[in-house]
């Protein structure tokens, strides 16, 4: 199963300002070379918002003629990758909590601008004369 919307028809064309864009059409399914393994749905149904939203983990329903009737998102079977990003993800909720961020997006990692973070000796005028 693949996800397929649009394909080019080998030609350009040159726009006003001068530059070279690849034509391209909606994609049908005499275009592909083996038809038995697609399925062609309609581009703009929630069928195939849900396939593009959530491609590749996905598992098709045929009907009996076998036609796509609807998908099912397929569980993750990494658990293990699923329970790093869970604990990466309080892990930086707790640093924004103790850095006084109120939201989590916002935490700057730290030493970005090392001379902030210098202390008072560093500053003194004739420190670095040495």
């Amino acid at each position: 199963m693949g996800v397929l919307d649009r394909i080019w028809t080998g030609r350009h064309s040159r726009g006003p300002d001068g530059v070279l864009t690849p034509v391209d059409r909606p994609a049908a399914l005499s275009d592909v070379e083996d038809p038995e393994a697609w399925w062609e749905i309609p581009s703009q149904g929630a069928l195939a918002r849900k396939v593009r939203r959530y491609y590749p983990l996905l598992r098709p329903v045929v009907d009996e003629e076998g036609g796509l009737v609807e998908v099912v998102l397929c569980p993750d079977d990494d658990q293990e990758a699923t329970e790093r990003a869970r604990k990466a993800k309080a892990a930086k909720s707790q640093e924004a909590t103790r850095r006084g961020y109120r939201y989590t997006g916002k935490v700057r990692p730290l030493g970005l601008m090392p001379f902030l973070s210098c202390t008072p000796p560093c500053n003194k005028p004739g420190a670095a004369k040495k």
